[in-house]
């Protein structure tokens, strides 16, 4: 009977074990937040109305063959905006010097290539970029792919106006140490903190794959966008009249910016204490102090029909990509006031 008794009490002991243990993992394996209104300044904006946003996450075990452990975070984080960057890169500066894409081909087989401004102050339309994509710059090169046509796919290296041939890019072993983690529907991605945020291109929400601990989480919202201070600001084609950001802290989400209901918030950027957007054709500057127009595209042209598409910042200089229609494009140089310093380049109107 005593030797009963004991086997019984084991039993129930390990019962009460697996159960608090059961509890445990449920517990940390979903959460639901709340969101109310905003406030603060720019970089805890203010938000006109309160937004109430309801966020699952859930957390699981990677299948992933590859450990966080075979994941050179330094080494990754150098080239992890090359999924982002055709969003919103126009111009390229390099040693040998400047690149931006100009229409070549006529209003009949029109078509993009780069233009290439060297530092010697030559310049040439490199017509053998034609339908390349620029994947990723350094200081010494582009480095294109083929878009278009039997060559799809292959690989370029763009050393002044000289386009050489190329088997892998230097970030494709690290590319591919990143997708090994996520899953095969992955679109963009970008890494912080020791986590690989990325979006999907077939549905909505954002997830990230976390070095340390090789486990998931997956968001409801979201796109991959712009990392800054700690937020990612994006736009979603769903809501084309706002700016929004997603705290990568206690992963709240927050409207930015908003713009009227029949203008698409086009591009956005940020310069020292400030964020860019573009609203159609006019340019808006967002800082602690307010809200200020800054440059219209239609003022300059004295005339309506232009966009401003992208906004680039680089070294404390503005730069607009400004289209009308399918044929027309214009690239200039402002400064923050919206005073032209230099009109790049302007396509020709037929």
């Amino acid at each position: 009977m005593k030797k009963t008794f004991i086997i019984y009490a084991f039993l129930l002991n390990l019962l009460i074990l697996f159960s608090c243990k059961s509890n445990e993992f449920t517990k940390g394996k979903s959460t639901d937040q709340n969101l109310t209104e905003i406030s603060g300044d720019i970089f805890e904006t203010k938000i006109s109305e309160s937004i109430t946003t309801t966020m699952q996450a859930e957390t699981m075990t990677s299948e992933s063959t590859t450990s966080a452990e075979e994941i050179n975070i330094g080494e990754i984080d150098k080239y992890s905006y090359i999924s982002n960057l055709k969003n919103y890169k126009f111009i390229y500066f390099t040693d040998y010097g400047r690149y931006y894409p100009v229409e070549i081909g006529g209003r009949d087989s029109a078509n993009y290539a780069l233009y290439f401004e060297s530092k010697g102050g030559t310049s040439e339309i490199l017509t053998q970029t034609e339908d390349c994509t620029v994947e990723y710059f350094d200081n010494d090169s582009l480095y294109l792919s083929k878009n278009r046509g039997q060559n799809i796919g292959d690989k370029y290296k763009l050393e002044g106006n000289t386009l050489i041939s190329i088997e892998d890019y230097p970030f494709d072993r690290i590319k591919d140490s990143v997708f090994t983690n996520l899953p095969d529907n992955t679109d963009r991605y970008l890494i912080y903190d020791d986590k690989i945020f990325y979006d999907y291109y077939d549905r909505e929400g954002i997830s990230y794959y976390d070095t340390k601990t090789s486990e998931t989480v997956d968001f409801n919202r979201g796109k991959i966008g712009i990392i800054n201070n700690g937020y990612m600001y994006y736009t979603y084609y769903k809501e084309p009249n706002k700016l929004q950001r997603f705290d990568l802290s206690n992963y709240k989400y927050e409207v930015v910016c908003e713009s009227d209901r029949n203008q698409n918030l086009l591009a956005f950027e940020f310069y020292e204490d400030s964020i860019l957007y573009s609203s159609d054709s006019v340019l808006y500057k967002k800082d602690n102090y307010g809200e200020n127009l800054i440059f219209s595209a239609d003022d300059f042209f004295k005339n309506i029909g232009y966009e401003i598409r992208n906004i680039q910042c680089e070294d404390n200089r503005i730069f607009l990509n400004i289209g009308s229609g399918a044929f027309y494009q214009c690239i200039m140089e402002i400064d923050i006031g919206g005073n032209i310093i230099e009109v790049i380049h302007e396509d020709q109107i037929n």
